[in-house]
């Protein structure tokens, strides 16, 4: 297991596991947290909030899915609910709640887009954005894609499900 050794501030020493996350701000990590908690199921993921900060159940009035608040050790606070074993965070009269989905690349139908088959069954032509063509610069079918679904007819592939967003080596 690979350590780093820092200082603390009374002069002793202190380890710490590169392979523990670190949670700061949940909201400002909700992607991290989202692949960290993938294989969790909700108990699982509220035991692991729980140990990396102060979660308390928000008392609702009617019968909609239990809420939450999540403070993290350093103070940073915000609110959620779970929904499809995700987290939906809680803001100003708004919910963030990024709608993504996996695939596999089945076709490059023209410029960039590419007809995607998706997890769920259903096939869609998903644009890549220029910014993201230019890290992901060879898309070719069979690889397995991320996509996200920001309005129902203009689905984007934003990275690699593996996580990579470049090239990666192939076997020869």
């Amino acid at each position: 297991m690979d350590h780093r050794s820092s200082p603390a501030c009374d002069g002793e020493r202190f380890v710490v596991a590169m392979d523990e996350f670190i949670l700061i701000d949940l909201l400002s990590q909700q992607h991290a947290v989202a692949r960290h908690l993938a294989e969790l199921d909700d108990d699982g993921k509220l035991a692991w909030l729980r140990q990396h900060g102060e979660l308390t159940e928000i008392p609702m009035k009617n019968r909609g899915p239990r809420a939450f608040r999540f403070r993290s050790f350093v103070g940073i606070e915000c609110g959620f609910f779970l929904r499809e074993r995700r987290l939906v965070f809680l803001g100003d009269n708004t919910t963030i709640s990024e709608n993504v989905i996996t695939g596999t690349v089945v076709c490059h139908e023209h410029n960039l887009f590419y007809s995607v088959e998706c997890d769920d069954g259903s096939r869609r032509s998903c644009n890549v954005p220029r910014k993201v063509a230019r890290d992901m610069f060879r898309i070719v079918p069979g690889d397995r894609v991320v996509v996200r679904i920001n309005q129902p007819r203009h689905p984007e592939i934003v990275r690699f499900a593996d996580g990579s967003t470049g090239c990666r080596e192939t076997a020869s």
